[in-house]
């Protein structure tokens, strides 16, 4: 009897100090918090996991592409240092949580996930980038965004193009 109840406080001390201990893992942050981030911190990594035909029709520039269910074989591709903030995104937050929790499992120690995704970017006119190339991420005005080599402007909340003008460009 008394080495049970010795037994039930020795484990029972044990959850109450695992329970005090600081959660690790991901954090949810939103696409503003998102923007605030490549804006202020240039060494973020942004990891976009949807597939290909996704990424091809709009993505955030600068992002690397990597499918979700080809990261655990492609991990290495993340870069060496585990505390450099890595952001990843997918179009709705799901995929991108499940790739995020993947990555923190990795040692990584600064890792979030876009919770309202690409469709939550696009929701608040955020610029992009189209097509397969990565493009490079510049903050500034939100609405039309300048591709090509100034050749297009897209707008991605209502998802049109148009050609510069010569006076435009």
């Amino acid at each position: 009897m008394r080495s049970r109840l010795s037994a039930l406080l020795l484990v029972g001390s044990i959850l109450w100090v695992a329970c005090q201990l600081p959660a690790w893992g991901y954090a949810d942050i939103n696409s503003d918090e998102a923007y605030e981030m490549l804006v202020s911190d240039p060494t973020v990594f942004l990891l976009d996991v949807r597939t290909a035909s996704e990424y091809e029709s709009g993505h955030i520039g600068s992002a690397v592409h990597i499918v979700n269910y080809e990261l655990a074989s492609r991990i290495g591709e993340l870069p060496a240092n585990r505390s450099i903030p890595i952001l990843v995104y997918c179009l709705s937050g799901g995929r991108s949580a499940t790739s995020a929790s993947l990555i923190d499992g990795e040692g990584y120690s600064r890792v979030f996930n876009m919770a309202d995704g690409f469709s939550g970017w696009g929701a608040r006119g955020y610029p992009a980038v189209v097509g397969p190339e990565p493009g490079v991420f510049q903050a500034g005005e939100v609405g039309w965004t300048l591709l090509w080599g100034g050749t297009i402007l897209y707008c991605l909340r209502c998802r049109r193009r148009r050609m510069v003008a010569a006076e435009e460009g």
